[in-house]
């Protein structure tokens, strides 16, 4: 799903691999959830098997043979005994990755490998497991050339150990894909990720959800090499399969967040390299229908999903549903920011402000292109208003932070900078317009 676009340039010209990266991104780790029609507790529950299914169990049996305790150990003393401590490791292993400290992850996962090599060699399914898990801590620590080697190195182990068509080598082969496309190596992406969807169709059959997300990662990468019409073909059966699956459990939340973002995934083609604006956005407002019944009105992913429809709207010369839309849109990043307030959650503020920012320019655009000018420049004063406002709310903060290239609110200060450029030109030429404009119309009077 495509975030706010920032840059106000073309939509043709946005870079493809952050949209790539962020679909992939989204499943490895577990969405913001919130409160909605559907049960949040079930929702909850099922998002954590969706986020630990990469994570395979600790194989053998591992019973604690040595001195009894009486007292819990702490982690040093498991470490220091390790063989006697392997199934503590391995579920402190699975602790730090739900707090999201992935070194820590990686380097228990990494104890528990060394264990299993111990017991039973290299070329056993129990060591190709624990190698996969070290990858997996790699892969969600961005580590991505380390988890790429773990999960190669895993799936060759399960292939020889457990046969080519095993469940647990299509898991490794999904995930070396995933870390090859962080890599920019799309090719063997490519090739791993349908060698993955051969072994998941062979024994999972044909209606799987792991299918259908495994077609949806196709896709993306398709996107990548250019390929729009495989692309599309690949998120067209990803989405079969999820409807399948909708009609058989209407609330199920994973199900239906996972076809949502299949969904915006086809309106992004459509609507990008199909010149489908009719289609594309009748994609996106099923995508944002079904994100709104899990997220609420107000979620990030509502959001952006909207701007890519009223995107779309406008696209398709459809103005004043595309300004209705964006109106909406406003009405939401206010209700956020009413959230934030003033002092609390500053860098999140400072981006609803610019994302304010962007859509009364967008909406301006809109304006312009119906010759609408008083309302366009209305919407322009409305846009440098907000982004005056989000560069100030930059400057508070800028003597005690500083920037580097890589740092998010140095890029966000630059796109504000940037956006206040483009609408002091643009107002400038809306006037320049509009004096024209009443100048005709006194002639015509004459």
């Amino acid at each position: 799903m495509k975030p706010i676009n920032f840059s106000m340039e073309d939509p043709d010209q946005d870079d493809v691999m952050s949209k790539t990266s962020t679909t992939i991104a989204s499943n490895l780790t577990t969405p913001e959830p919130a409160s909605n029609r559907i049960e949040s507790d079930k929702y909850i529950r099922s998002l954590e098997v969706i986020v630990e299914d990469g994570v395979s169990p600790l194989g053998g049996n591992w019973v604690y043979r040595g001195t009894p305790r009486t007292s819990v150990p702490s982690r040093q003393e498991i470490l220091n005994d390790p063989m006697n401590n392997v199934q503590r490791i391995h579920m402190e292993a699975i602790g730090e990755l739900k707090l999201q400290n992935y070194k820590e992850a990686s380097r228990l996962f990494n104890a528990v490998w060394i264990c299993q090599k111990r017991r039973k060699g290299s070329v056993h399914a129990d060591s190709a497991s624990a190698l996969h898990n070290v990858g997996i801590a790699e892969l969600r620590g961005q580590n991505f050339a380390a988890a790429s080697t773990k999960f190669e190195d895993a799936s060759f182990v399960r292939k020889q150990v457990l046969g080519r068509h095993h469940p647990q080598v299509a898991d490794s082969l999904v995930k070396f894909a995933i870390a090859e496309v962080f890599l920019h190596r799309f090719d063997e992406a490519l090739w791993s990720f349908r060698e993955a969807l051969a072994v998941q169709l062979h024994t999972l059959g044909q209606f799987h959800p792991s299918i259908a997300r495994t077609y949806n990662y196709l896709g993306c990468v398709f996107i990548e090499l250019n390929d729009f019409r495989e692309a599309r073909t690949a998120f067209e059966a990803a989405l079969d399969i999820q409807r399948n699956v909708v009609c058989q459990h209407p609330e199920n939340g994973p199900i239906l967040l996972a076809a949502a973002a299949t969904l915006c995934n086809l309106g992004f083609v459509y609507r990008h390299h199909g010149a489908n604006h009719t289609k594309a956005t009748a994609f996106l407002s099923d995508a944002l229908e079904l994100q709104e019944r899990i997220f609420g009105t107000l979620h990030g992913s509502v959001i952006s999903t909207m701007d890519n429809l009223a995107d779309s709207y406008a696209d398709g010369g459809l103005g004043i549903e595309a300004v209705e839309c964006y109106k909406t849109m406003l009405l939401r990043i206010r209700a956020k920011l009413s959230e934030v307030g003033l002092s609390k959650e500053e860098a999140k503020r400072k981006v609803l402000l610019l994302a304010e920012a962007v859509v009364f320019y967008k909406m301006s655009r809109v304006h312009r292109q119906r010759n609408v000018y008083g309302a366009q420049i209305d919407a322009l004063k409305m846009s440098l208003r907000s982004a005056r406002a989000c560069s100030t709310a930059f400057e508070s903060n800028s003597e005690n932070h500083r920037f580097s290239l890589k740092d998010t609110n140095h890029k966000n200060d630059l796109a504000v900078k940037f956006l206040e450029r483009r609408l002091l030109f643009a107002i400038r030429e809306c006037r320049e317009r509009l004096e024209v404009e009443q100048l005709n119309d006194q002639i015509k009077e004459i």
